[in-house]
């Protein structure tokens, strides 16, 4: 049975290592409301690492950049106003990230990833050309060698 939840940032912030922190798995969600930026960073410092992060915003939202950082660094797969899909086996598909997520942060369980287990990447779903670090852009300003849906160019 599918399950929604809302808390405070102040009722967030306080249960650290508590129920409202513990990965659950299923129809759940939690909604954290926040009064300012300030509370979101704080709120989402706290997070442990994860296998995907989403961030939902607006194309001129001024927060965007440093939110994009933090899913970075938070989790394996980072998606753009999107809820993460099921995994597959394809060239883009990441499904590991930081411990505690997974005990190999360095490894992707599936997809054409999983052969490199010293490396951590990091996918980016709908995530604007902008805030694409320059070796992900279509217009691949670095000239490095890509492969899109498979196929190198």
């Amino acid at each position: 049975m599918a399950q929604l939840f809302d808390v405070d940032t102040e009722v967030f912030i306080g249960s650290h290592a508590a129920t409202l922190h513990v990965e659950c798995f299923g129809p759940l969600a939690l909604i954290v409301r926040y009064r300012d930026a300030h509370d979101l960073r704080v709120a989402l410092d706290g997070l442990q690492p994860a296998l995907a992060f989403s961030v939902f915003s607006a194309a001129n939202d001024d927060d965007a950049t440093w939110l994009f950082e933090l899913a970075k660094a938070k989790a394996g797969r980072v998606l753009a106003n999107q809820y993460p899909t099921g995994v597959g086996v394809s060239w883009s598909m990441q499904h590991g990230g930081p411990w505690p997520s997974t005990t190999n942060s360095a490894a992707t369980s599936v997809g054409a990833g999983a052969i490199d287990r010293w490396l951590r990447p990091v996918t980016y779903q709908a995530v604007p050309a902008e805030l694409l670090p320059a070796t992900l852009r279509d217009d691949n300003p670095l000239g490095i060698p890509q492969r899109v849906d498979g196929v190198q160019r």
